[in-house]
């Protein structure tokens, strides 16, 4: 109960302060803290069906030892150094390597010893589950959190075979590979797997609880989970058509589009909860006090559908439709497609909302920029929404470099996450503006940093005896924000010579001049002085995430869940020593 509600307090924290945009990365460190709790929760199953019929107590030891030597390793995994290259959470050598060594291999040895010395005083059952049987299936299930939790463990410690390996070779003067990579993209790698292993808990979880210990009457077993499968189904494809409406998920992103695996654990996600709730009110009679199980498992299953929910269906509102490229280290073409920089009080659409950067304070050290959102309805031109968010920078000590930090405007559906992904560079706001000259005609454009001009008619405004002055008319525009300039054009008659005319934007740092004009081919000449860089600007990514509340119901569901467990066991025990 403790362990997984502070794993899960961590991908809390992450969402709400790092700014990779989500609570879980599959980063060594975060696998390191995941195994033990998944292994200990296979062990809690096993001694349940111990309890009940005398199996499995084996195992549960195996798996209880497995659970805390998979603490300690942890503890080497990140204190080390050893994860130094692929972890950025990870501490640096810190000198600690031998006596976590030490450490390690005391427990595995003593527990070893323990669990050898007592293995066949541990009582055994020589009858096999039946097939229909409770525990059967459970033993199952806890095989399948192992196998998990294992096949996590094992590609996140590739740096400890890299290391070993590289000392087989020191050793015996053996060359033998020891500069194996982790997997390229961890996030799908990892979840590519686990997926499936998400699944089959899911499912065990709700048709489990509806077998009995020894056997199980088939009839019984199936009219009682059949109209839970079935609702299942129901369930899934309605709320995917609320999805597809709400998130557009299945229309963008085809995650519930036929069978897929995300579709399949969508459903599995649904049927765990609704034959736990079903369980929990018509066989048990809606007695919480003997309901643990089914409210851990109804919080697991709510958990798994925000997990999904808001992962397929996050959506990055910043997208760069505004023809704008970034240059500078890490800015590759994903970068370049999901972040959009922002002018100081020029409001730019992102996605549904009209976003407007107003400046920045600093307070205790940290920079905080603040930022507008404002929803306007189109048919009636009314707000709907109108909040603030304030992310900020903070200077990293240990780093020597600056760390974003999101803020997140939260609803009952939906959150608004945002970040600051890079500022002007030292001395940006004195460098020299660009200049750019083009040859233009009627309701062409010329692009500068942040908008574009549009060329809407070219007037003449004089014409006398000494001079002809023709007018350009321009619409500047940036974001929403739109402007009118005038730029003029005047020849003296007398000796044939041209006075070019400048307009300066209001809404971005921008300048045209009329140069000339081309009569044989209808065009204009004109020069753009763009220094919209010179003035304050930031870029951001704002991500919107549907649903995500169902991850943290979900979590503390199973965390009451594990407690009201914990608390029947108490006073089981108790009710057992008075007894005897």
């Amino acid at each position: 109960m403790v362990l997984g509600t502070g794993i899960l307090m961590g991908g809390a924290w992450a969402y709400e302060a790092l700014s990779f945009g989500g609570f879980w990365a599959w980063d060594p460190v975060e696998n390191a803290s995941l195994i033990p709790w998944l292994i200990i929760v296979a062990g809690l199953h096993n001694l349940v069906i111990s309890k009940a019929t005398g199996h499995a107590l084996r195992s549960s030891f195996v798996m209880i030892i497995l659970a805390f030597f998979f603490v300690v390793y942890a503890s080497f995994l990140t204190r080390s150094g050893i994860l130094g290259d692929t972890s950025v959470h990870a501490f640096v050598e810190e000198g600690l390597t031998n006596h976590l060594l030490i450490f390690l291999f005391t427990f595995v040895l003593i527990s070893k010893y323990f669990l050898i010395i007592n293995w066949k005083k541990i009582p055994r059952k020589e009858k096999e589950e039946a097939l229909s049987s409770r525990e059967f299936w459970m033993f199952v299930g806890s095989l399948v959190l192992l196998f998990g939790g294992l096949h996590v463990i094992f590609f996140t410690s590739i740096p400890v075979f890299n290391t070993i390996i590289g000392h087989i070779n020191d050793l015996f003067g053996s060359s033998i590979r020891d500069d194996m990579g982790k997997p390229d993209n961890e996030i799908q790698f990892y979840s590519g797997v686990q997926i499936w292993v998400g699944v089959l808990i899911a499912i065990l979880s709700a048709f489990g609880q509806y077998l009995k210990y020894k056997a199980t009457e088939s009839k019984l077993f199936f009219r009682s989970i059949m109209a839970n499968f079935i609702f299942a189904i129901i369930a899934t494809v309605i709320s995917s058509i609320l999805l597809d409406k709400l998130w557009s998920i299945t229309a963008d992103r085809g995650v519930f589009h036929l069978v897929t695996s995300y579709s399949i654990l969508f459903f599995a996600g649904w049927f765990s909860v609704i034959s736990n709730m079903q369980y929990l009110f018509s066989v048990l009679k809606g007695k919480i006090k003997i309901a643990g199980g089914a409210i851990s498992h109804i919080g697991f299953g709510v958990l798994i559908l925000g997990i999904l929910i808001s992962n397929a269906g996050q959506r990055v509102i910043s997208e760069n439709n505004f023809g704008v490229q970034f240059d500078g280290e890490g800015m590759d073409k994903t970068f370049q497609r999901e972040n959009v920089r922002l002018i100081k009080n020029a409001p730019l659409p992102l996605g549904d909302y009209l976003v407007t950067y107003l400046g920045d304070t600093i307070e205790q050290g940290a920079t905080y920029y603040e930022l507008n959102f404002r929803k306007i309805d189109p048919e009636t031109g009314k707000i709907k929404q109108d909040f603030n968010v304030r992310p900020y920078l903070l200077m990293d000590t240990k780093m020597q470099q600056l760390a974003p930090n999101p803020d997140t405007k939260h609803y009952l559906t939906y959150d608004v996450f945002t970040h600051v992904t890079s500022l002007p560079g030292e001395g940006s706001k004195n460098a020299p503006p660009t200049v750019k000259t083009d040859t233009i005609g009627m309701g062409d454009t010329l692009r500068f940093n942040t908008g574009y001009l549009l060329l809407s008619d070219v007037v003449r405004f004089t014409s006398n005896a000494d001079s002809i002055g023709v007018m350009a008319k321009f619409d500047a525009v940036v974001g929403v924000a739109k402007e009118e300039l005038t730029p003029r054009f005047v020849i003296r008659l007398a000796d044939g010579t041209a006075q070019q005319g400048s307009a300066q934007a209001t809404i971005g740092n921008v300048q045209v001049t009329f140069l000339g004009i081309l009569p044989e081919q209808n065009k204009f000449v004109f020069t753009v002085t763009d220094a919209t860089l010179n003035t304050d600007w930031i870029v951001i990514k704002s991500i919107i995430f549907p649903m995500i509340n169902l991850v943290w119901i979900g979590t503390i569901v199973m965390a009451i869940g594990f407690f009201i467990s914990m608390r029947k066991r108490i006073q089981d025990n108790k009710v057992s020593a008075k007894n005897a």
